[in-house]
């Protein structure tokens, strides 16, 4: 995941301009993580049928020490400064950071945790069943024998 920022020469050093640039590109950066945090809580509402205060709150409280975490693991892999003096800086994080920070606080979170530890062993009774289904339908029914066909087959 990436962002670019930008800030324009005030008289400062570079060290000052870059760093109001990554402070630039981290907040649009924060942007798309909570757009994408949004996403996630909305398909996961969804899919449970759950839609309570109490999991609002989990996912904010979530949402917020993600974003904290991730803006720490913000990383400058480019910088171009133009003609006119306005500085552009692009920064990435490493999409395994943000996983990690995700899984870890839905794992300190038990609501949530349990809740999509729950979910997760329906979804695979649910597999279980299906399969189970689907291969009694592929077995042919055995049509009754009665006794005359015993006795004819030496029984």
């Amino acid at each position: 995941m990436s962002a670019v920022g930008s800030a324009r020469y005030k008289n400062q050093t570079y060290m000052q301009q870059q760093a109001e640039a990554k402070l630039s590109a981290s907040a649009e950066l924060a942007g798309k993580l909570q757009k994408m945090i949004n996403t996630t809580m909305k398909a996961y509402h969804q899919s449970t049928g759950q839609n309570d205060a109490e999991l609002e709150d989990v996912f904010r409280q979530v949402s917020t020490s993600i974003a904290s975490e991730t803006l720490s693991g913000v990383v400058v892999q480019k910088v171009h400064v133009s003609d006119d003096g306005e500085m552009f800086v692009k920064v990435v994080v490493d999409p395994a950071f943000i996983k990690n920070a995700i899984a870890a606080n839905v794992k300190n979170n038990k609501t949530v945790w349990q809740q999509a530890q729950a979910q997760k062993a329906f979804e695979e009774l649910d597999k279980s069943a299906k399969a189970y289904r689907e291969e009694r339908a592929a077995v042919p029914a055995v049509a009754p024998v009665s006794t005359e066909e015993v006795k004819a087959i030496g029984g």
